[in-house]
C-alpha cells in the first residue's frame, strides 16, 4: 500500500503556506521545500524515461493519466521518507553555506557534507543569501570524524604533498572539501576529478552539478574510479602535473597560496572555492588531528 506523502506545492495556497512557514521556522521550511524540489526533480525524471514507450501497453486510455498520477506520488514519497535520493540533503546544505546541521564545525566553518559541486540549482539571490547565511553550531563527533579521515589518508597524502611540494595540509584541505571529509568519495576518488582529458581507466556516470556562473544546473558526468587511497592520491598528483592551468599553484610552498592558485585556475565552477578551501585549510579541527600526528606545521612547509 502506497503511504501518503505532503502533496507538491505546485498551487498558490501550498506556496504561501510554505512561505508562512518559513517566516514561523526556517530551519523546518527550508527542509520543507528542498524536499519538494527533490519531489518535483525525480517527477521529471520519471516521466522522462516513461516517455520511452515501446508500443501499446495494455493500460487504456486512462494509463498514463494513473501513471503519472503514480509517478507524482513516488516521487513524493522518495523525497519525503530518510534520505531519498540525497538531493534535498545537497540543496539544504548548499543553503546553508555547505554545512548540514549534523555534521557542522560550528566556529570555524568547515563544510562536513557534500563537497560544493554537489549541491541543487538555485537562483541567484537565493546562492546570494546562502553565501551570507550564519554558520550553525558544531555538534559533538565532528573532531572524531576529521580525525578518522586524516588517519586514513596521511600516508598517501604525505607522498602527493612531497611530489608536489607543497604541505601536506593543503592536500588534507582539498581532500576533505571535495570529499566530505571522506564521507564522499564513491569509487575512491578523493578530489572529485572527472574522467576527462584521455583517461583510459574506469569511470562511473554520476548526478552532479555545476555553476553556471551564479546558478546551479544539474549534470551527468564521468568521474574517475580507483582502486584505493594511493592510486587517487597517486592520480591527483598526476593531474596537477599535467595541466599546465596549475602550473603557477605548483611553484608556491606555501598551503593557501598553493589551494589559492589552485581554485584560481578553475579546479572547480563554485564561485566561493577559494574561500571554501581556505577555511578547511585554517580549520581547528585540521589542527587537532595532525597535532595527533605531530605534523601540524600550520601549511608553512612539508
Amino acid at each position: 500500500m502506497m503511504h501518503s506523502a505532503t502533496p507538491l506545492h505546485t498551487d498558490l495556497s501550498g506556496l504561501s503556506a510554505l512561505r508562512h512557514q518559513a517566516a514561523r521556522d526556517p530551519d523546518a521550511a527550508l527542509h520543507k521545500a528542498a524536499q519538494q524540489f527533490e519531489a518535483l526533480l525525480t517527477q521529471q525524471m520519471l516521466s522522462a524515461m516513461r516517455a520511452t514507450s515501446f508500443g501499446d501497453d495494455g493500460a487504456g486510455k486512462h494509463g498514463a493519466t494513473y501513471r503519472q498520477m503514480l509517478d507524482g506520488q513516488l516521487a513524493q514519497t522518495l523525497a519525503s521518507s530518510g534520505r531519498g535520493l540525497g538531493i534535498a540533503e545537497a540543496l539544504v546544505a548548499q543553503l546553508r553555506g555547505g554545512r548540514t546541521q549534523g555534521d557542522a564545525m560550528g566556529a570555524d566553518n568547515v563544510a562536513m557534507n557534500l563537497p560544493s559541486e554537489r549541491v541543487m540549482a538555485q537562483r541567484p539571490a537565493a546562492a546570494e543569501a546562502a553565501r551570507a547565511a550564519p554558520p550553525v553550531r558544531a555538534v559533538e563527533g565532528a573532531g572524531a570524524r576529521v580525525q578518522a579521515f586524516v588517519d586514513r589518508i596521511l600516508p598517501h597524502a604525505e607522498r602527493a604533498a612531497a611530489a608536489l611540494g607543497v604541505p601536506v595540509r593543503a592536500v588534507i584541505a582539498h581532500a576533505a572539501l571535495e570529499s566530505g571529509w571522506g564521507a564522499h568519495a564513491p569509487g575512491d576518488n578523493f578530489f572529485g576529478i572527472k574522467a576527462h582529458n584521455g583517461w583510459s581507466g574506469s569511470a562511473s556516470q554520476r548526478a552532479t552539478l555545476e555553476f553556471d556562473g551564479t546558478v546551479l544546473r544539474p549534470q551527468q558526468e564521468s568521474f574517475r574510479n580507483y582502486s584505493g587511497a594511493a592510486a587517487a592520491f597517486g592520480d591527483y598528483v598526476d593531474f596537477l602535473r599535467s595541466n599546465p592551468r596549475y602550473g603557477e599553484a605548483l611553484k608556491s610552498s606555501d598551503g593557501a597560496a598553493f589551494l589559492q592558485r589552485v581554485a584560481e585556475a578553475g579546479y572547480a565552477t563554485d564561485p566561493d572555492y577559494a574561500q571554501k578551501l581556505e577555511r578547511v585549510f585554517r580549520s581547528p579541527l585540521l589542527d587537532a588531528a595532525l597535532d595527533d600526528h605531530g605534523r601540524n606545521d600550520g601549511g608553512m612547509r612539508v
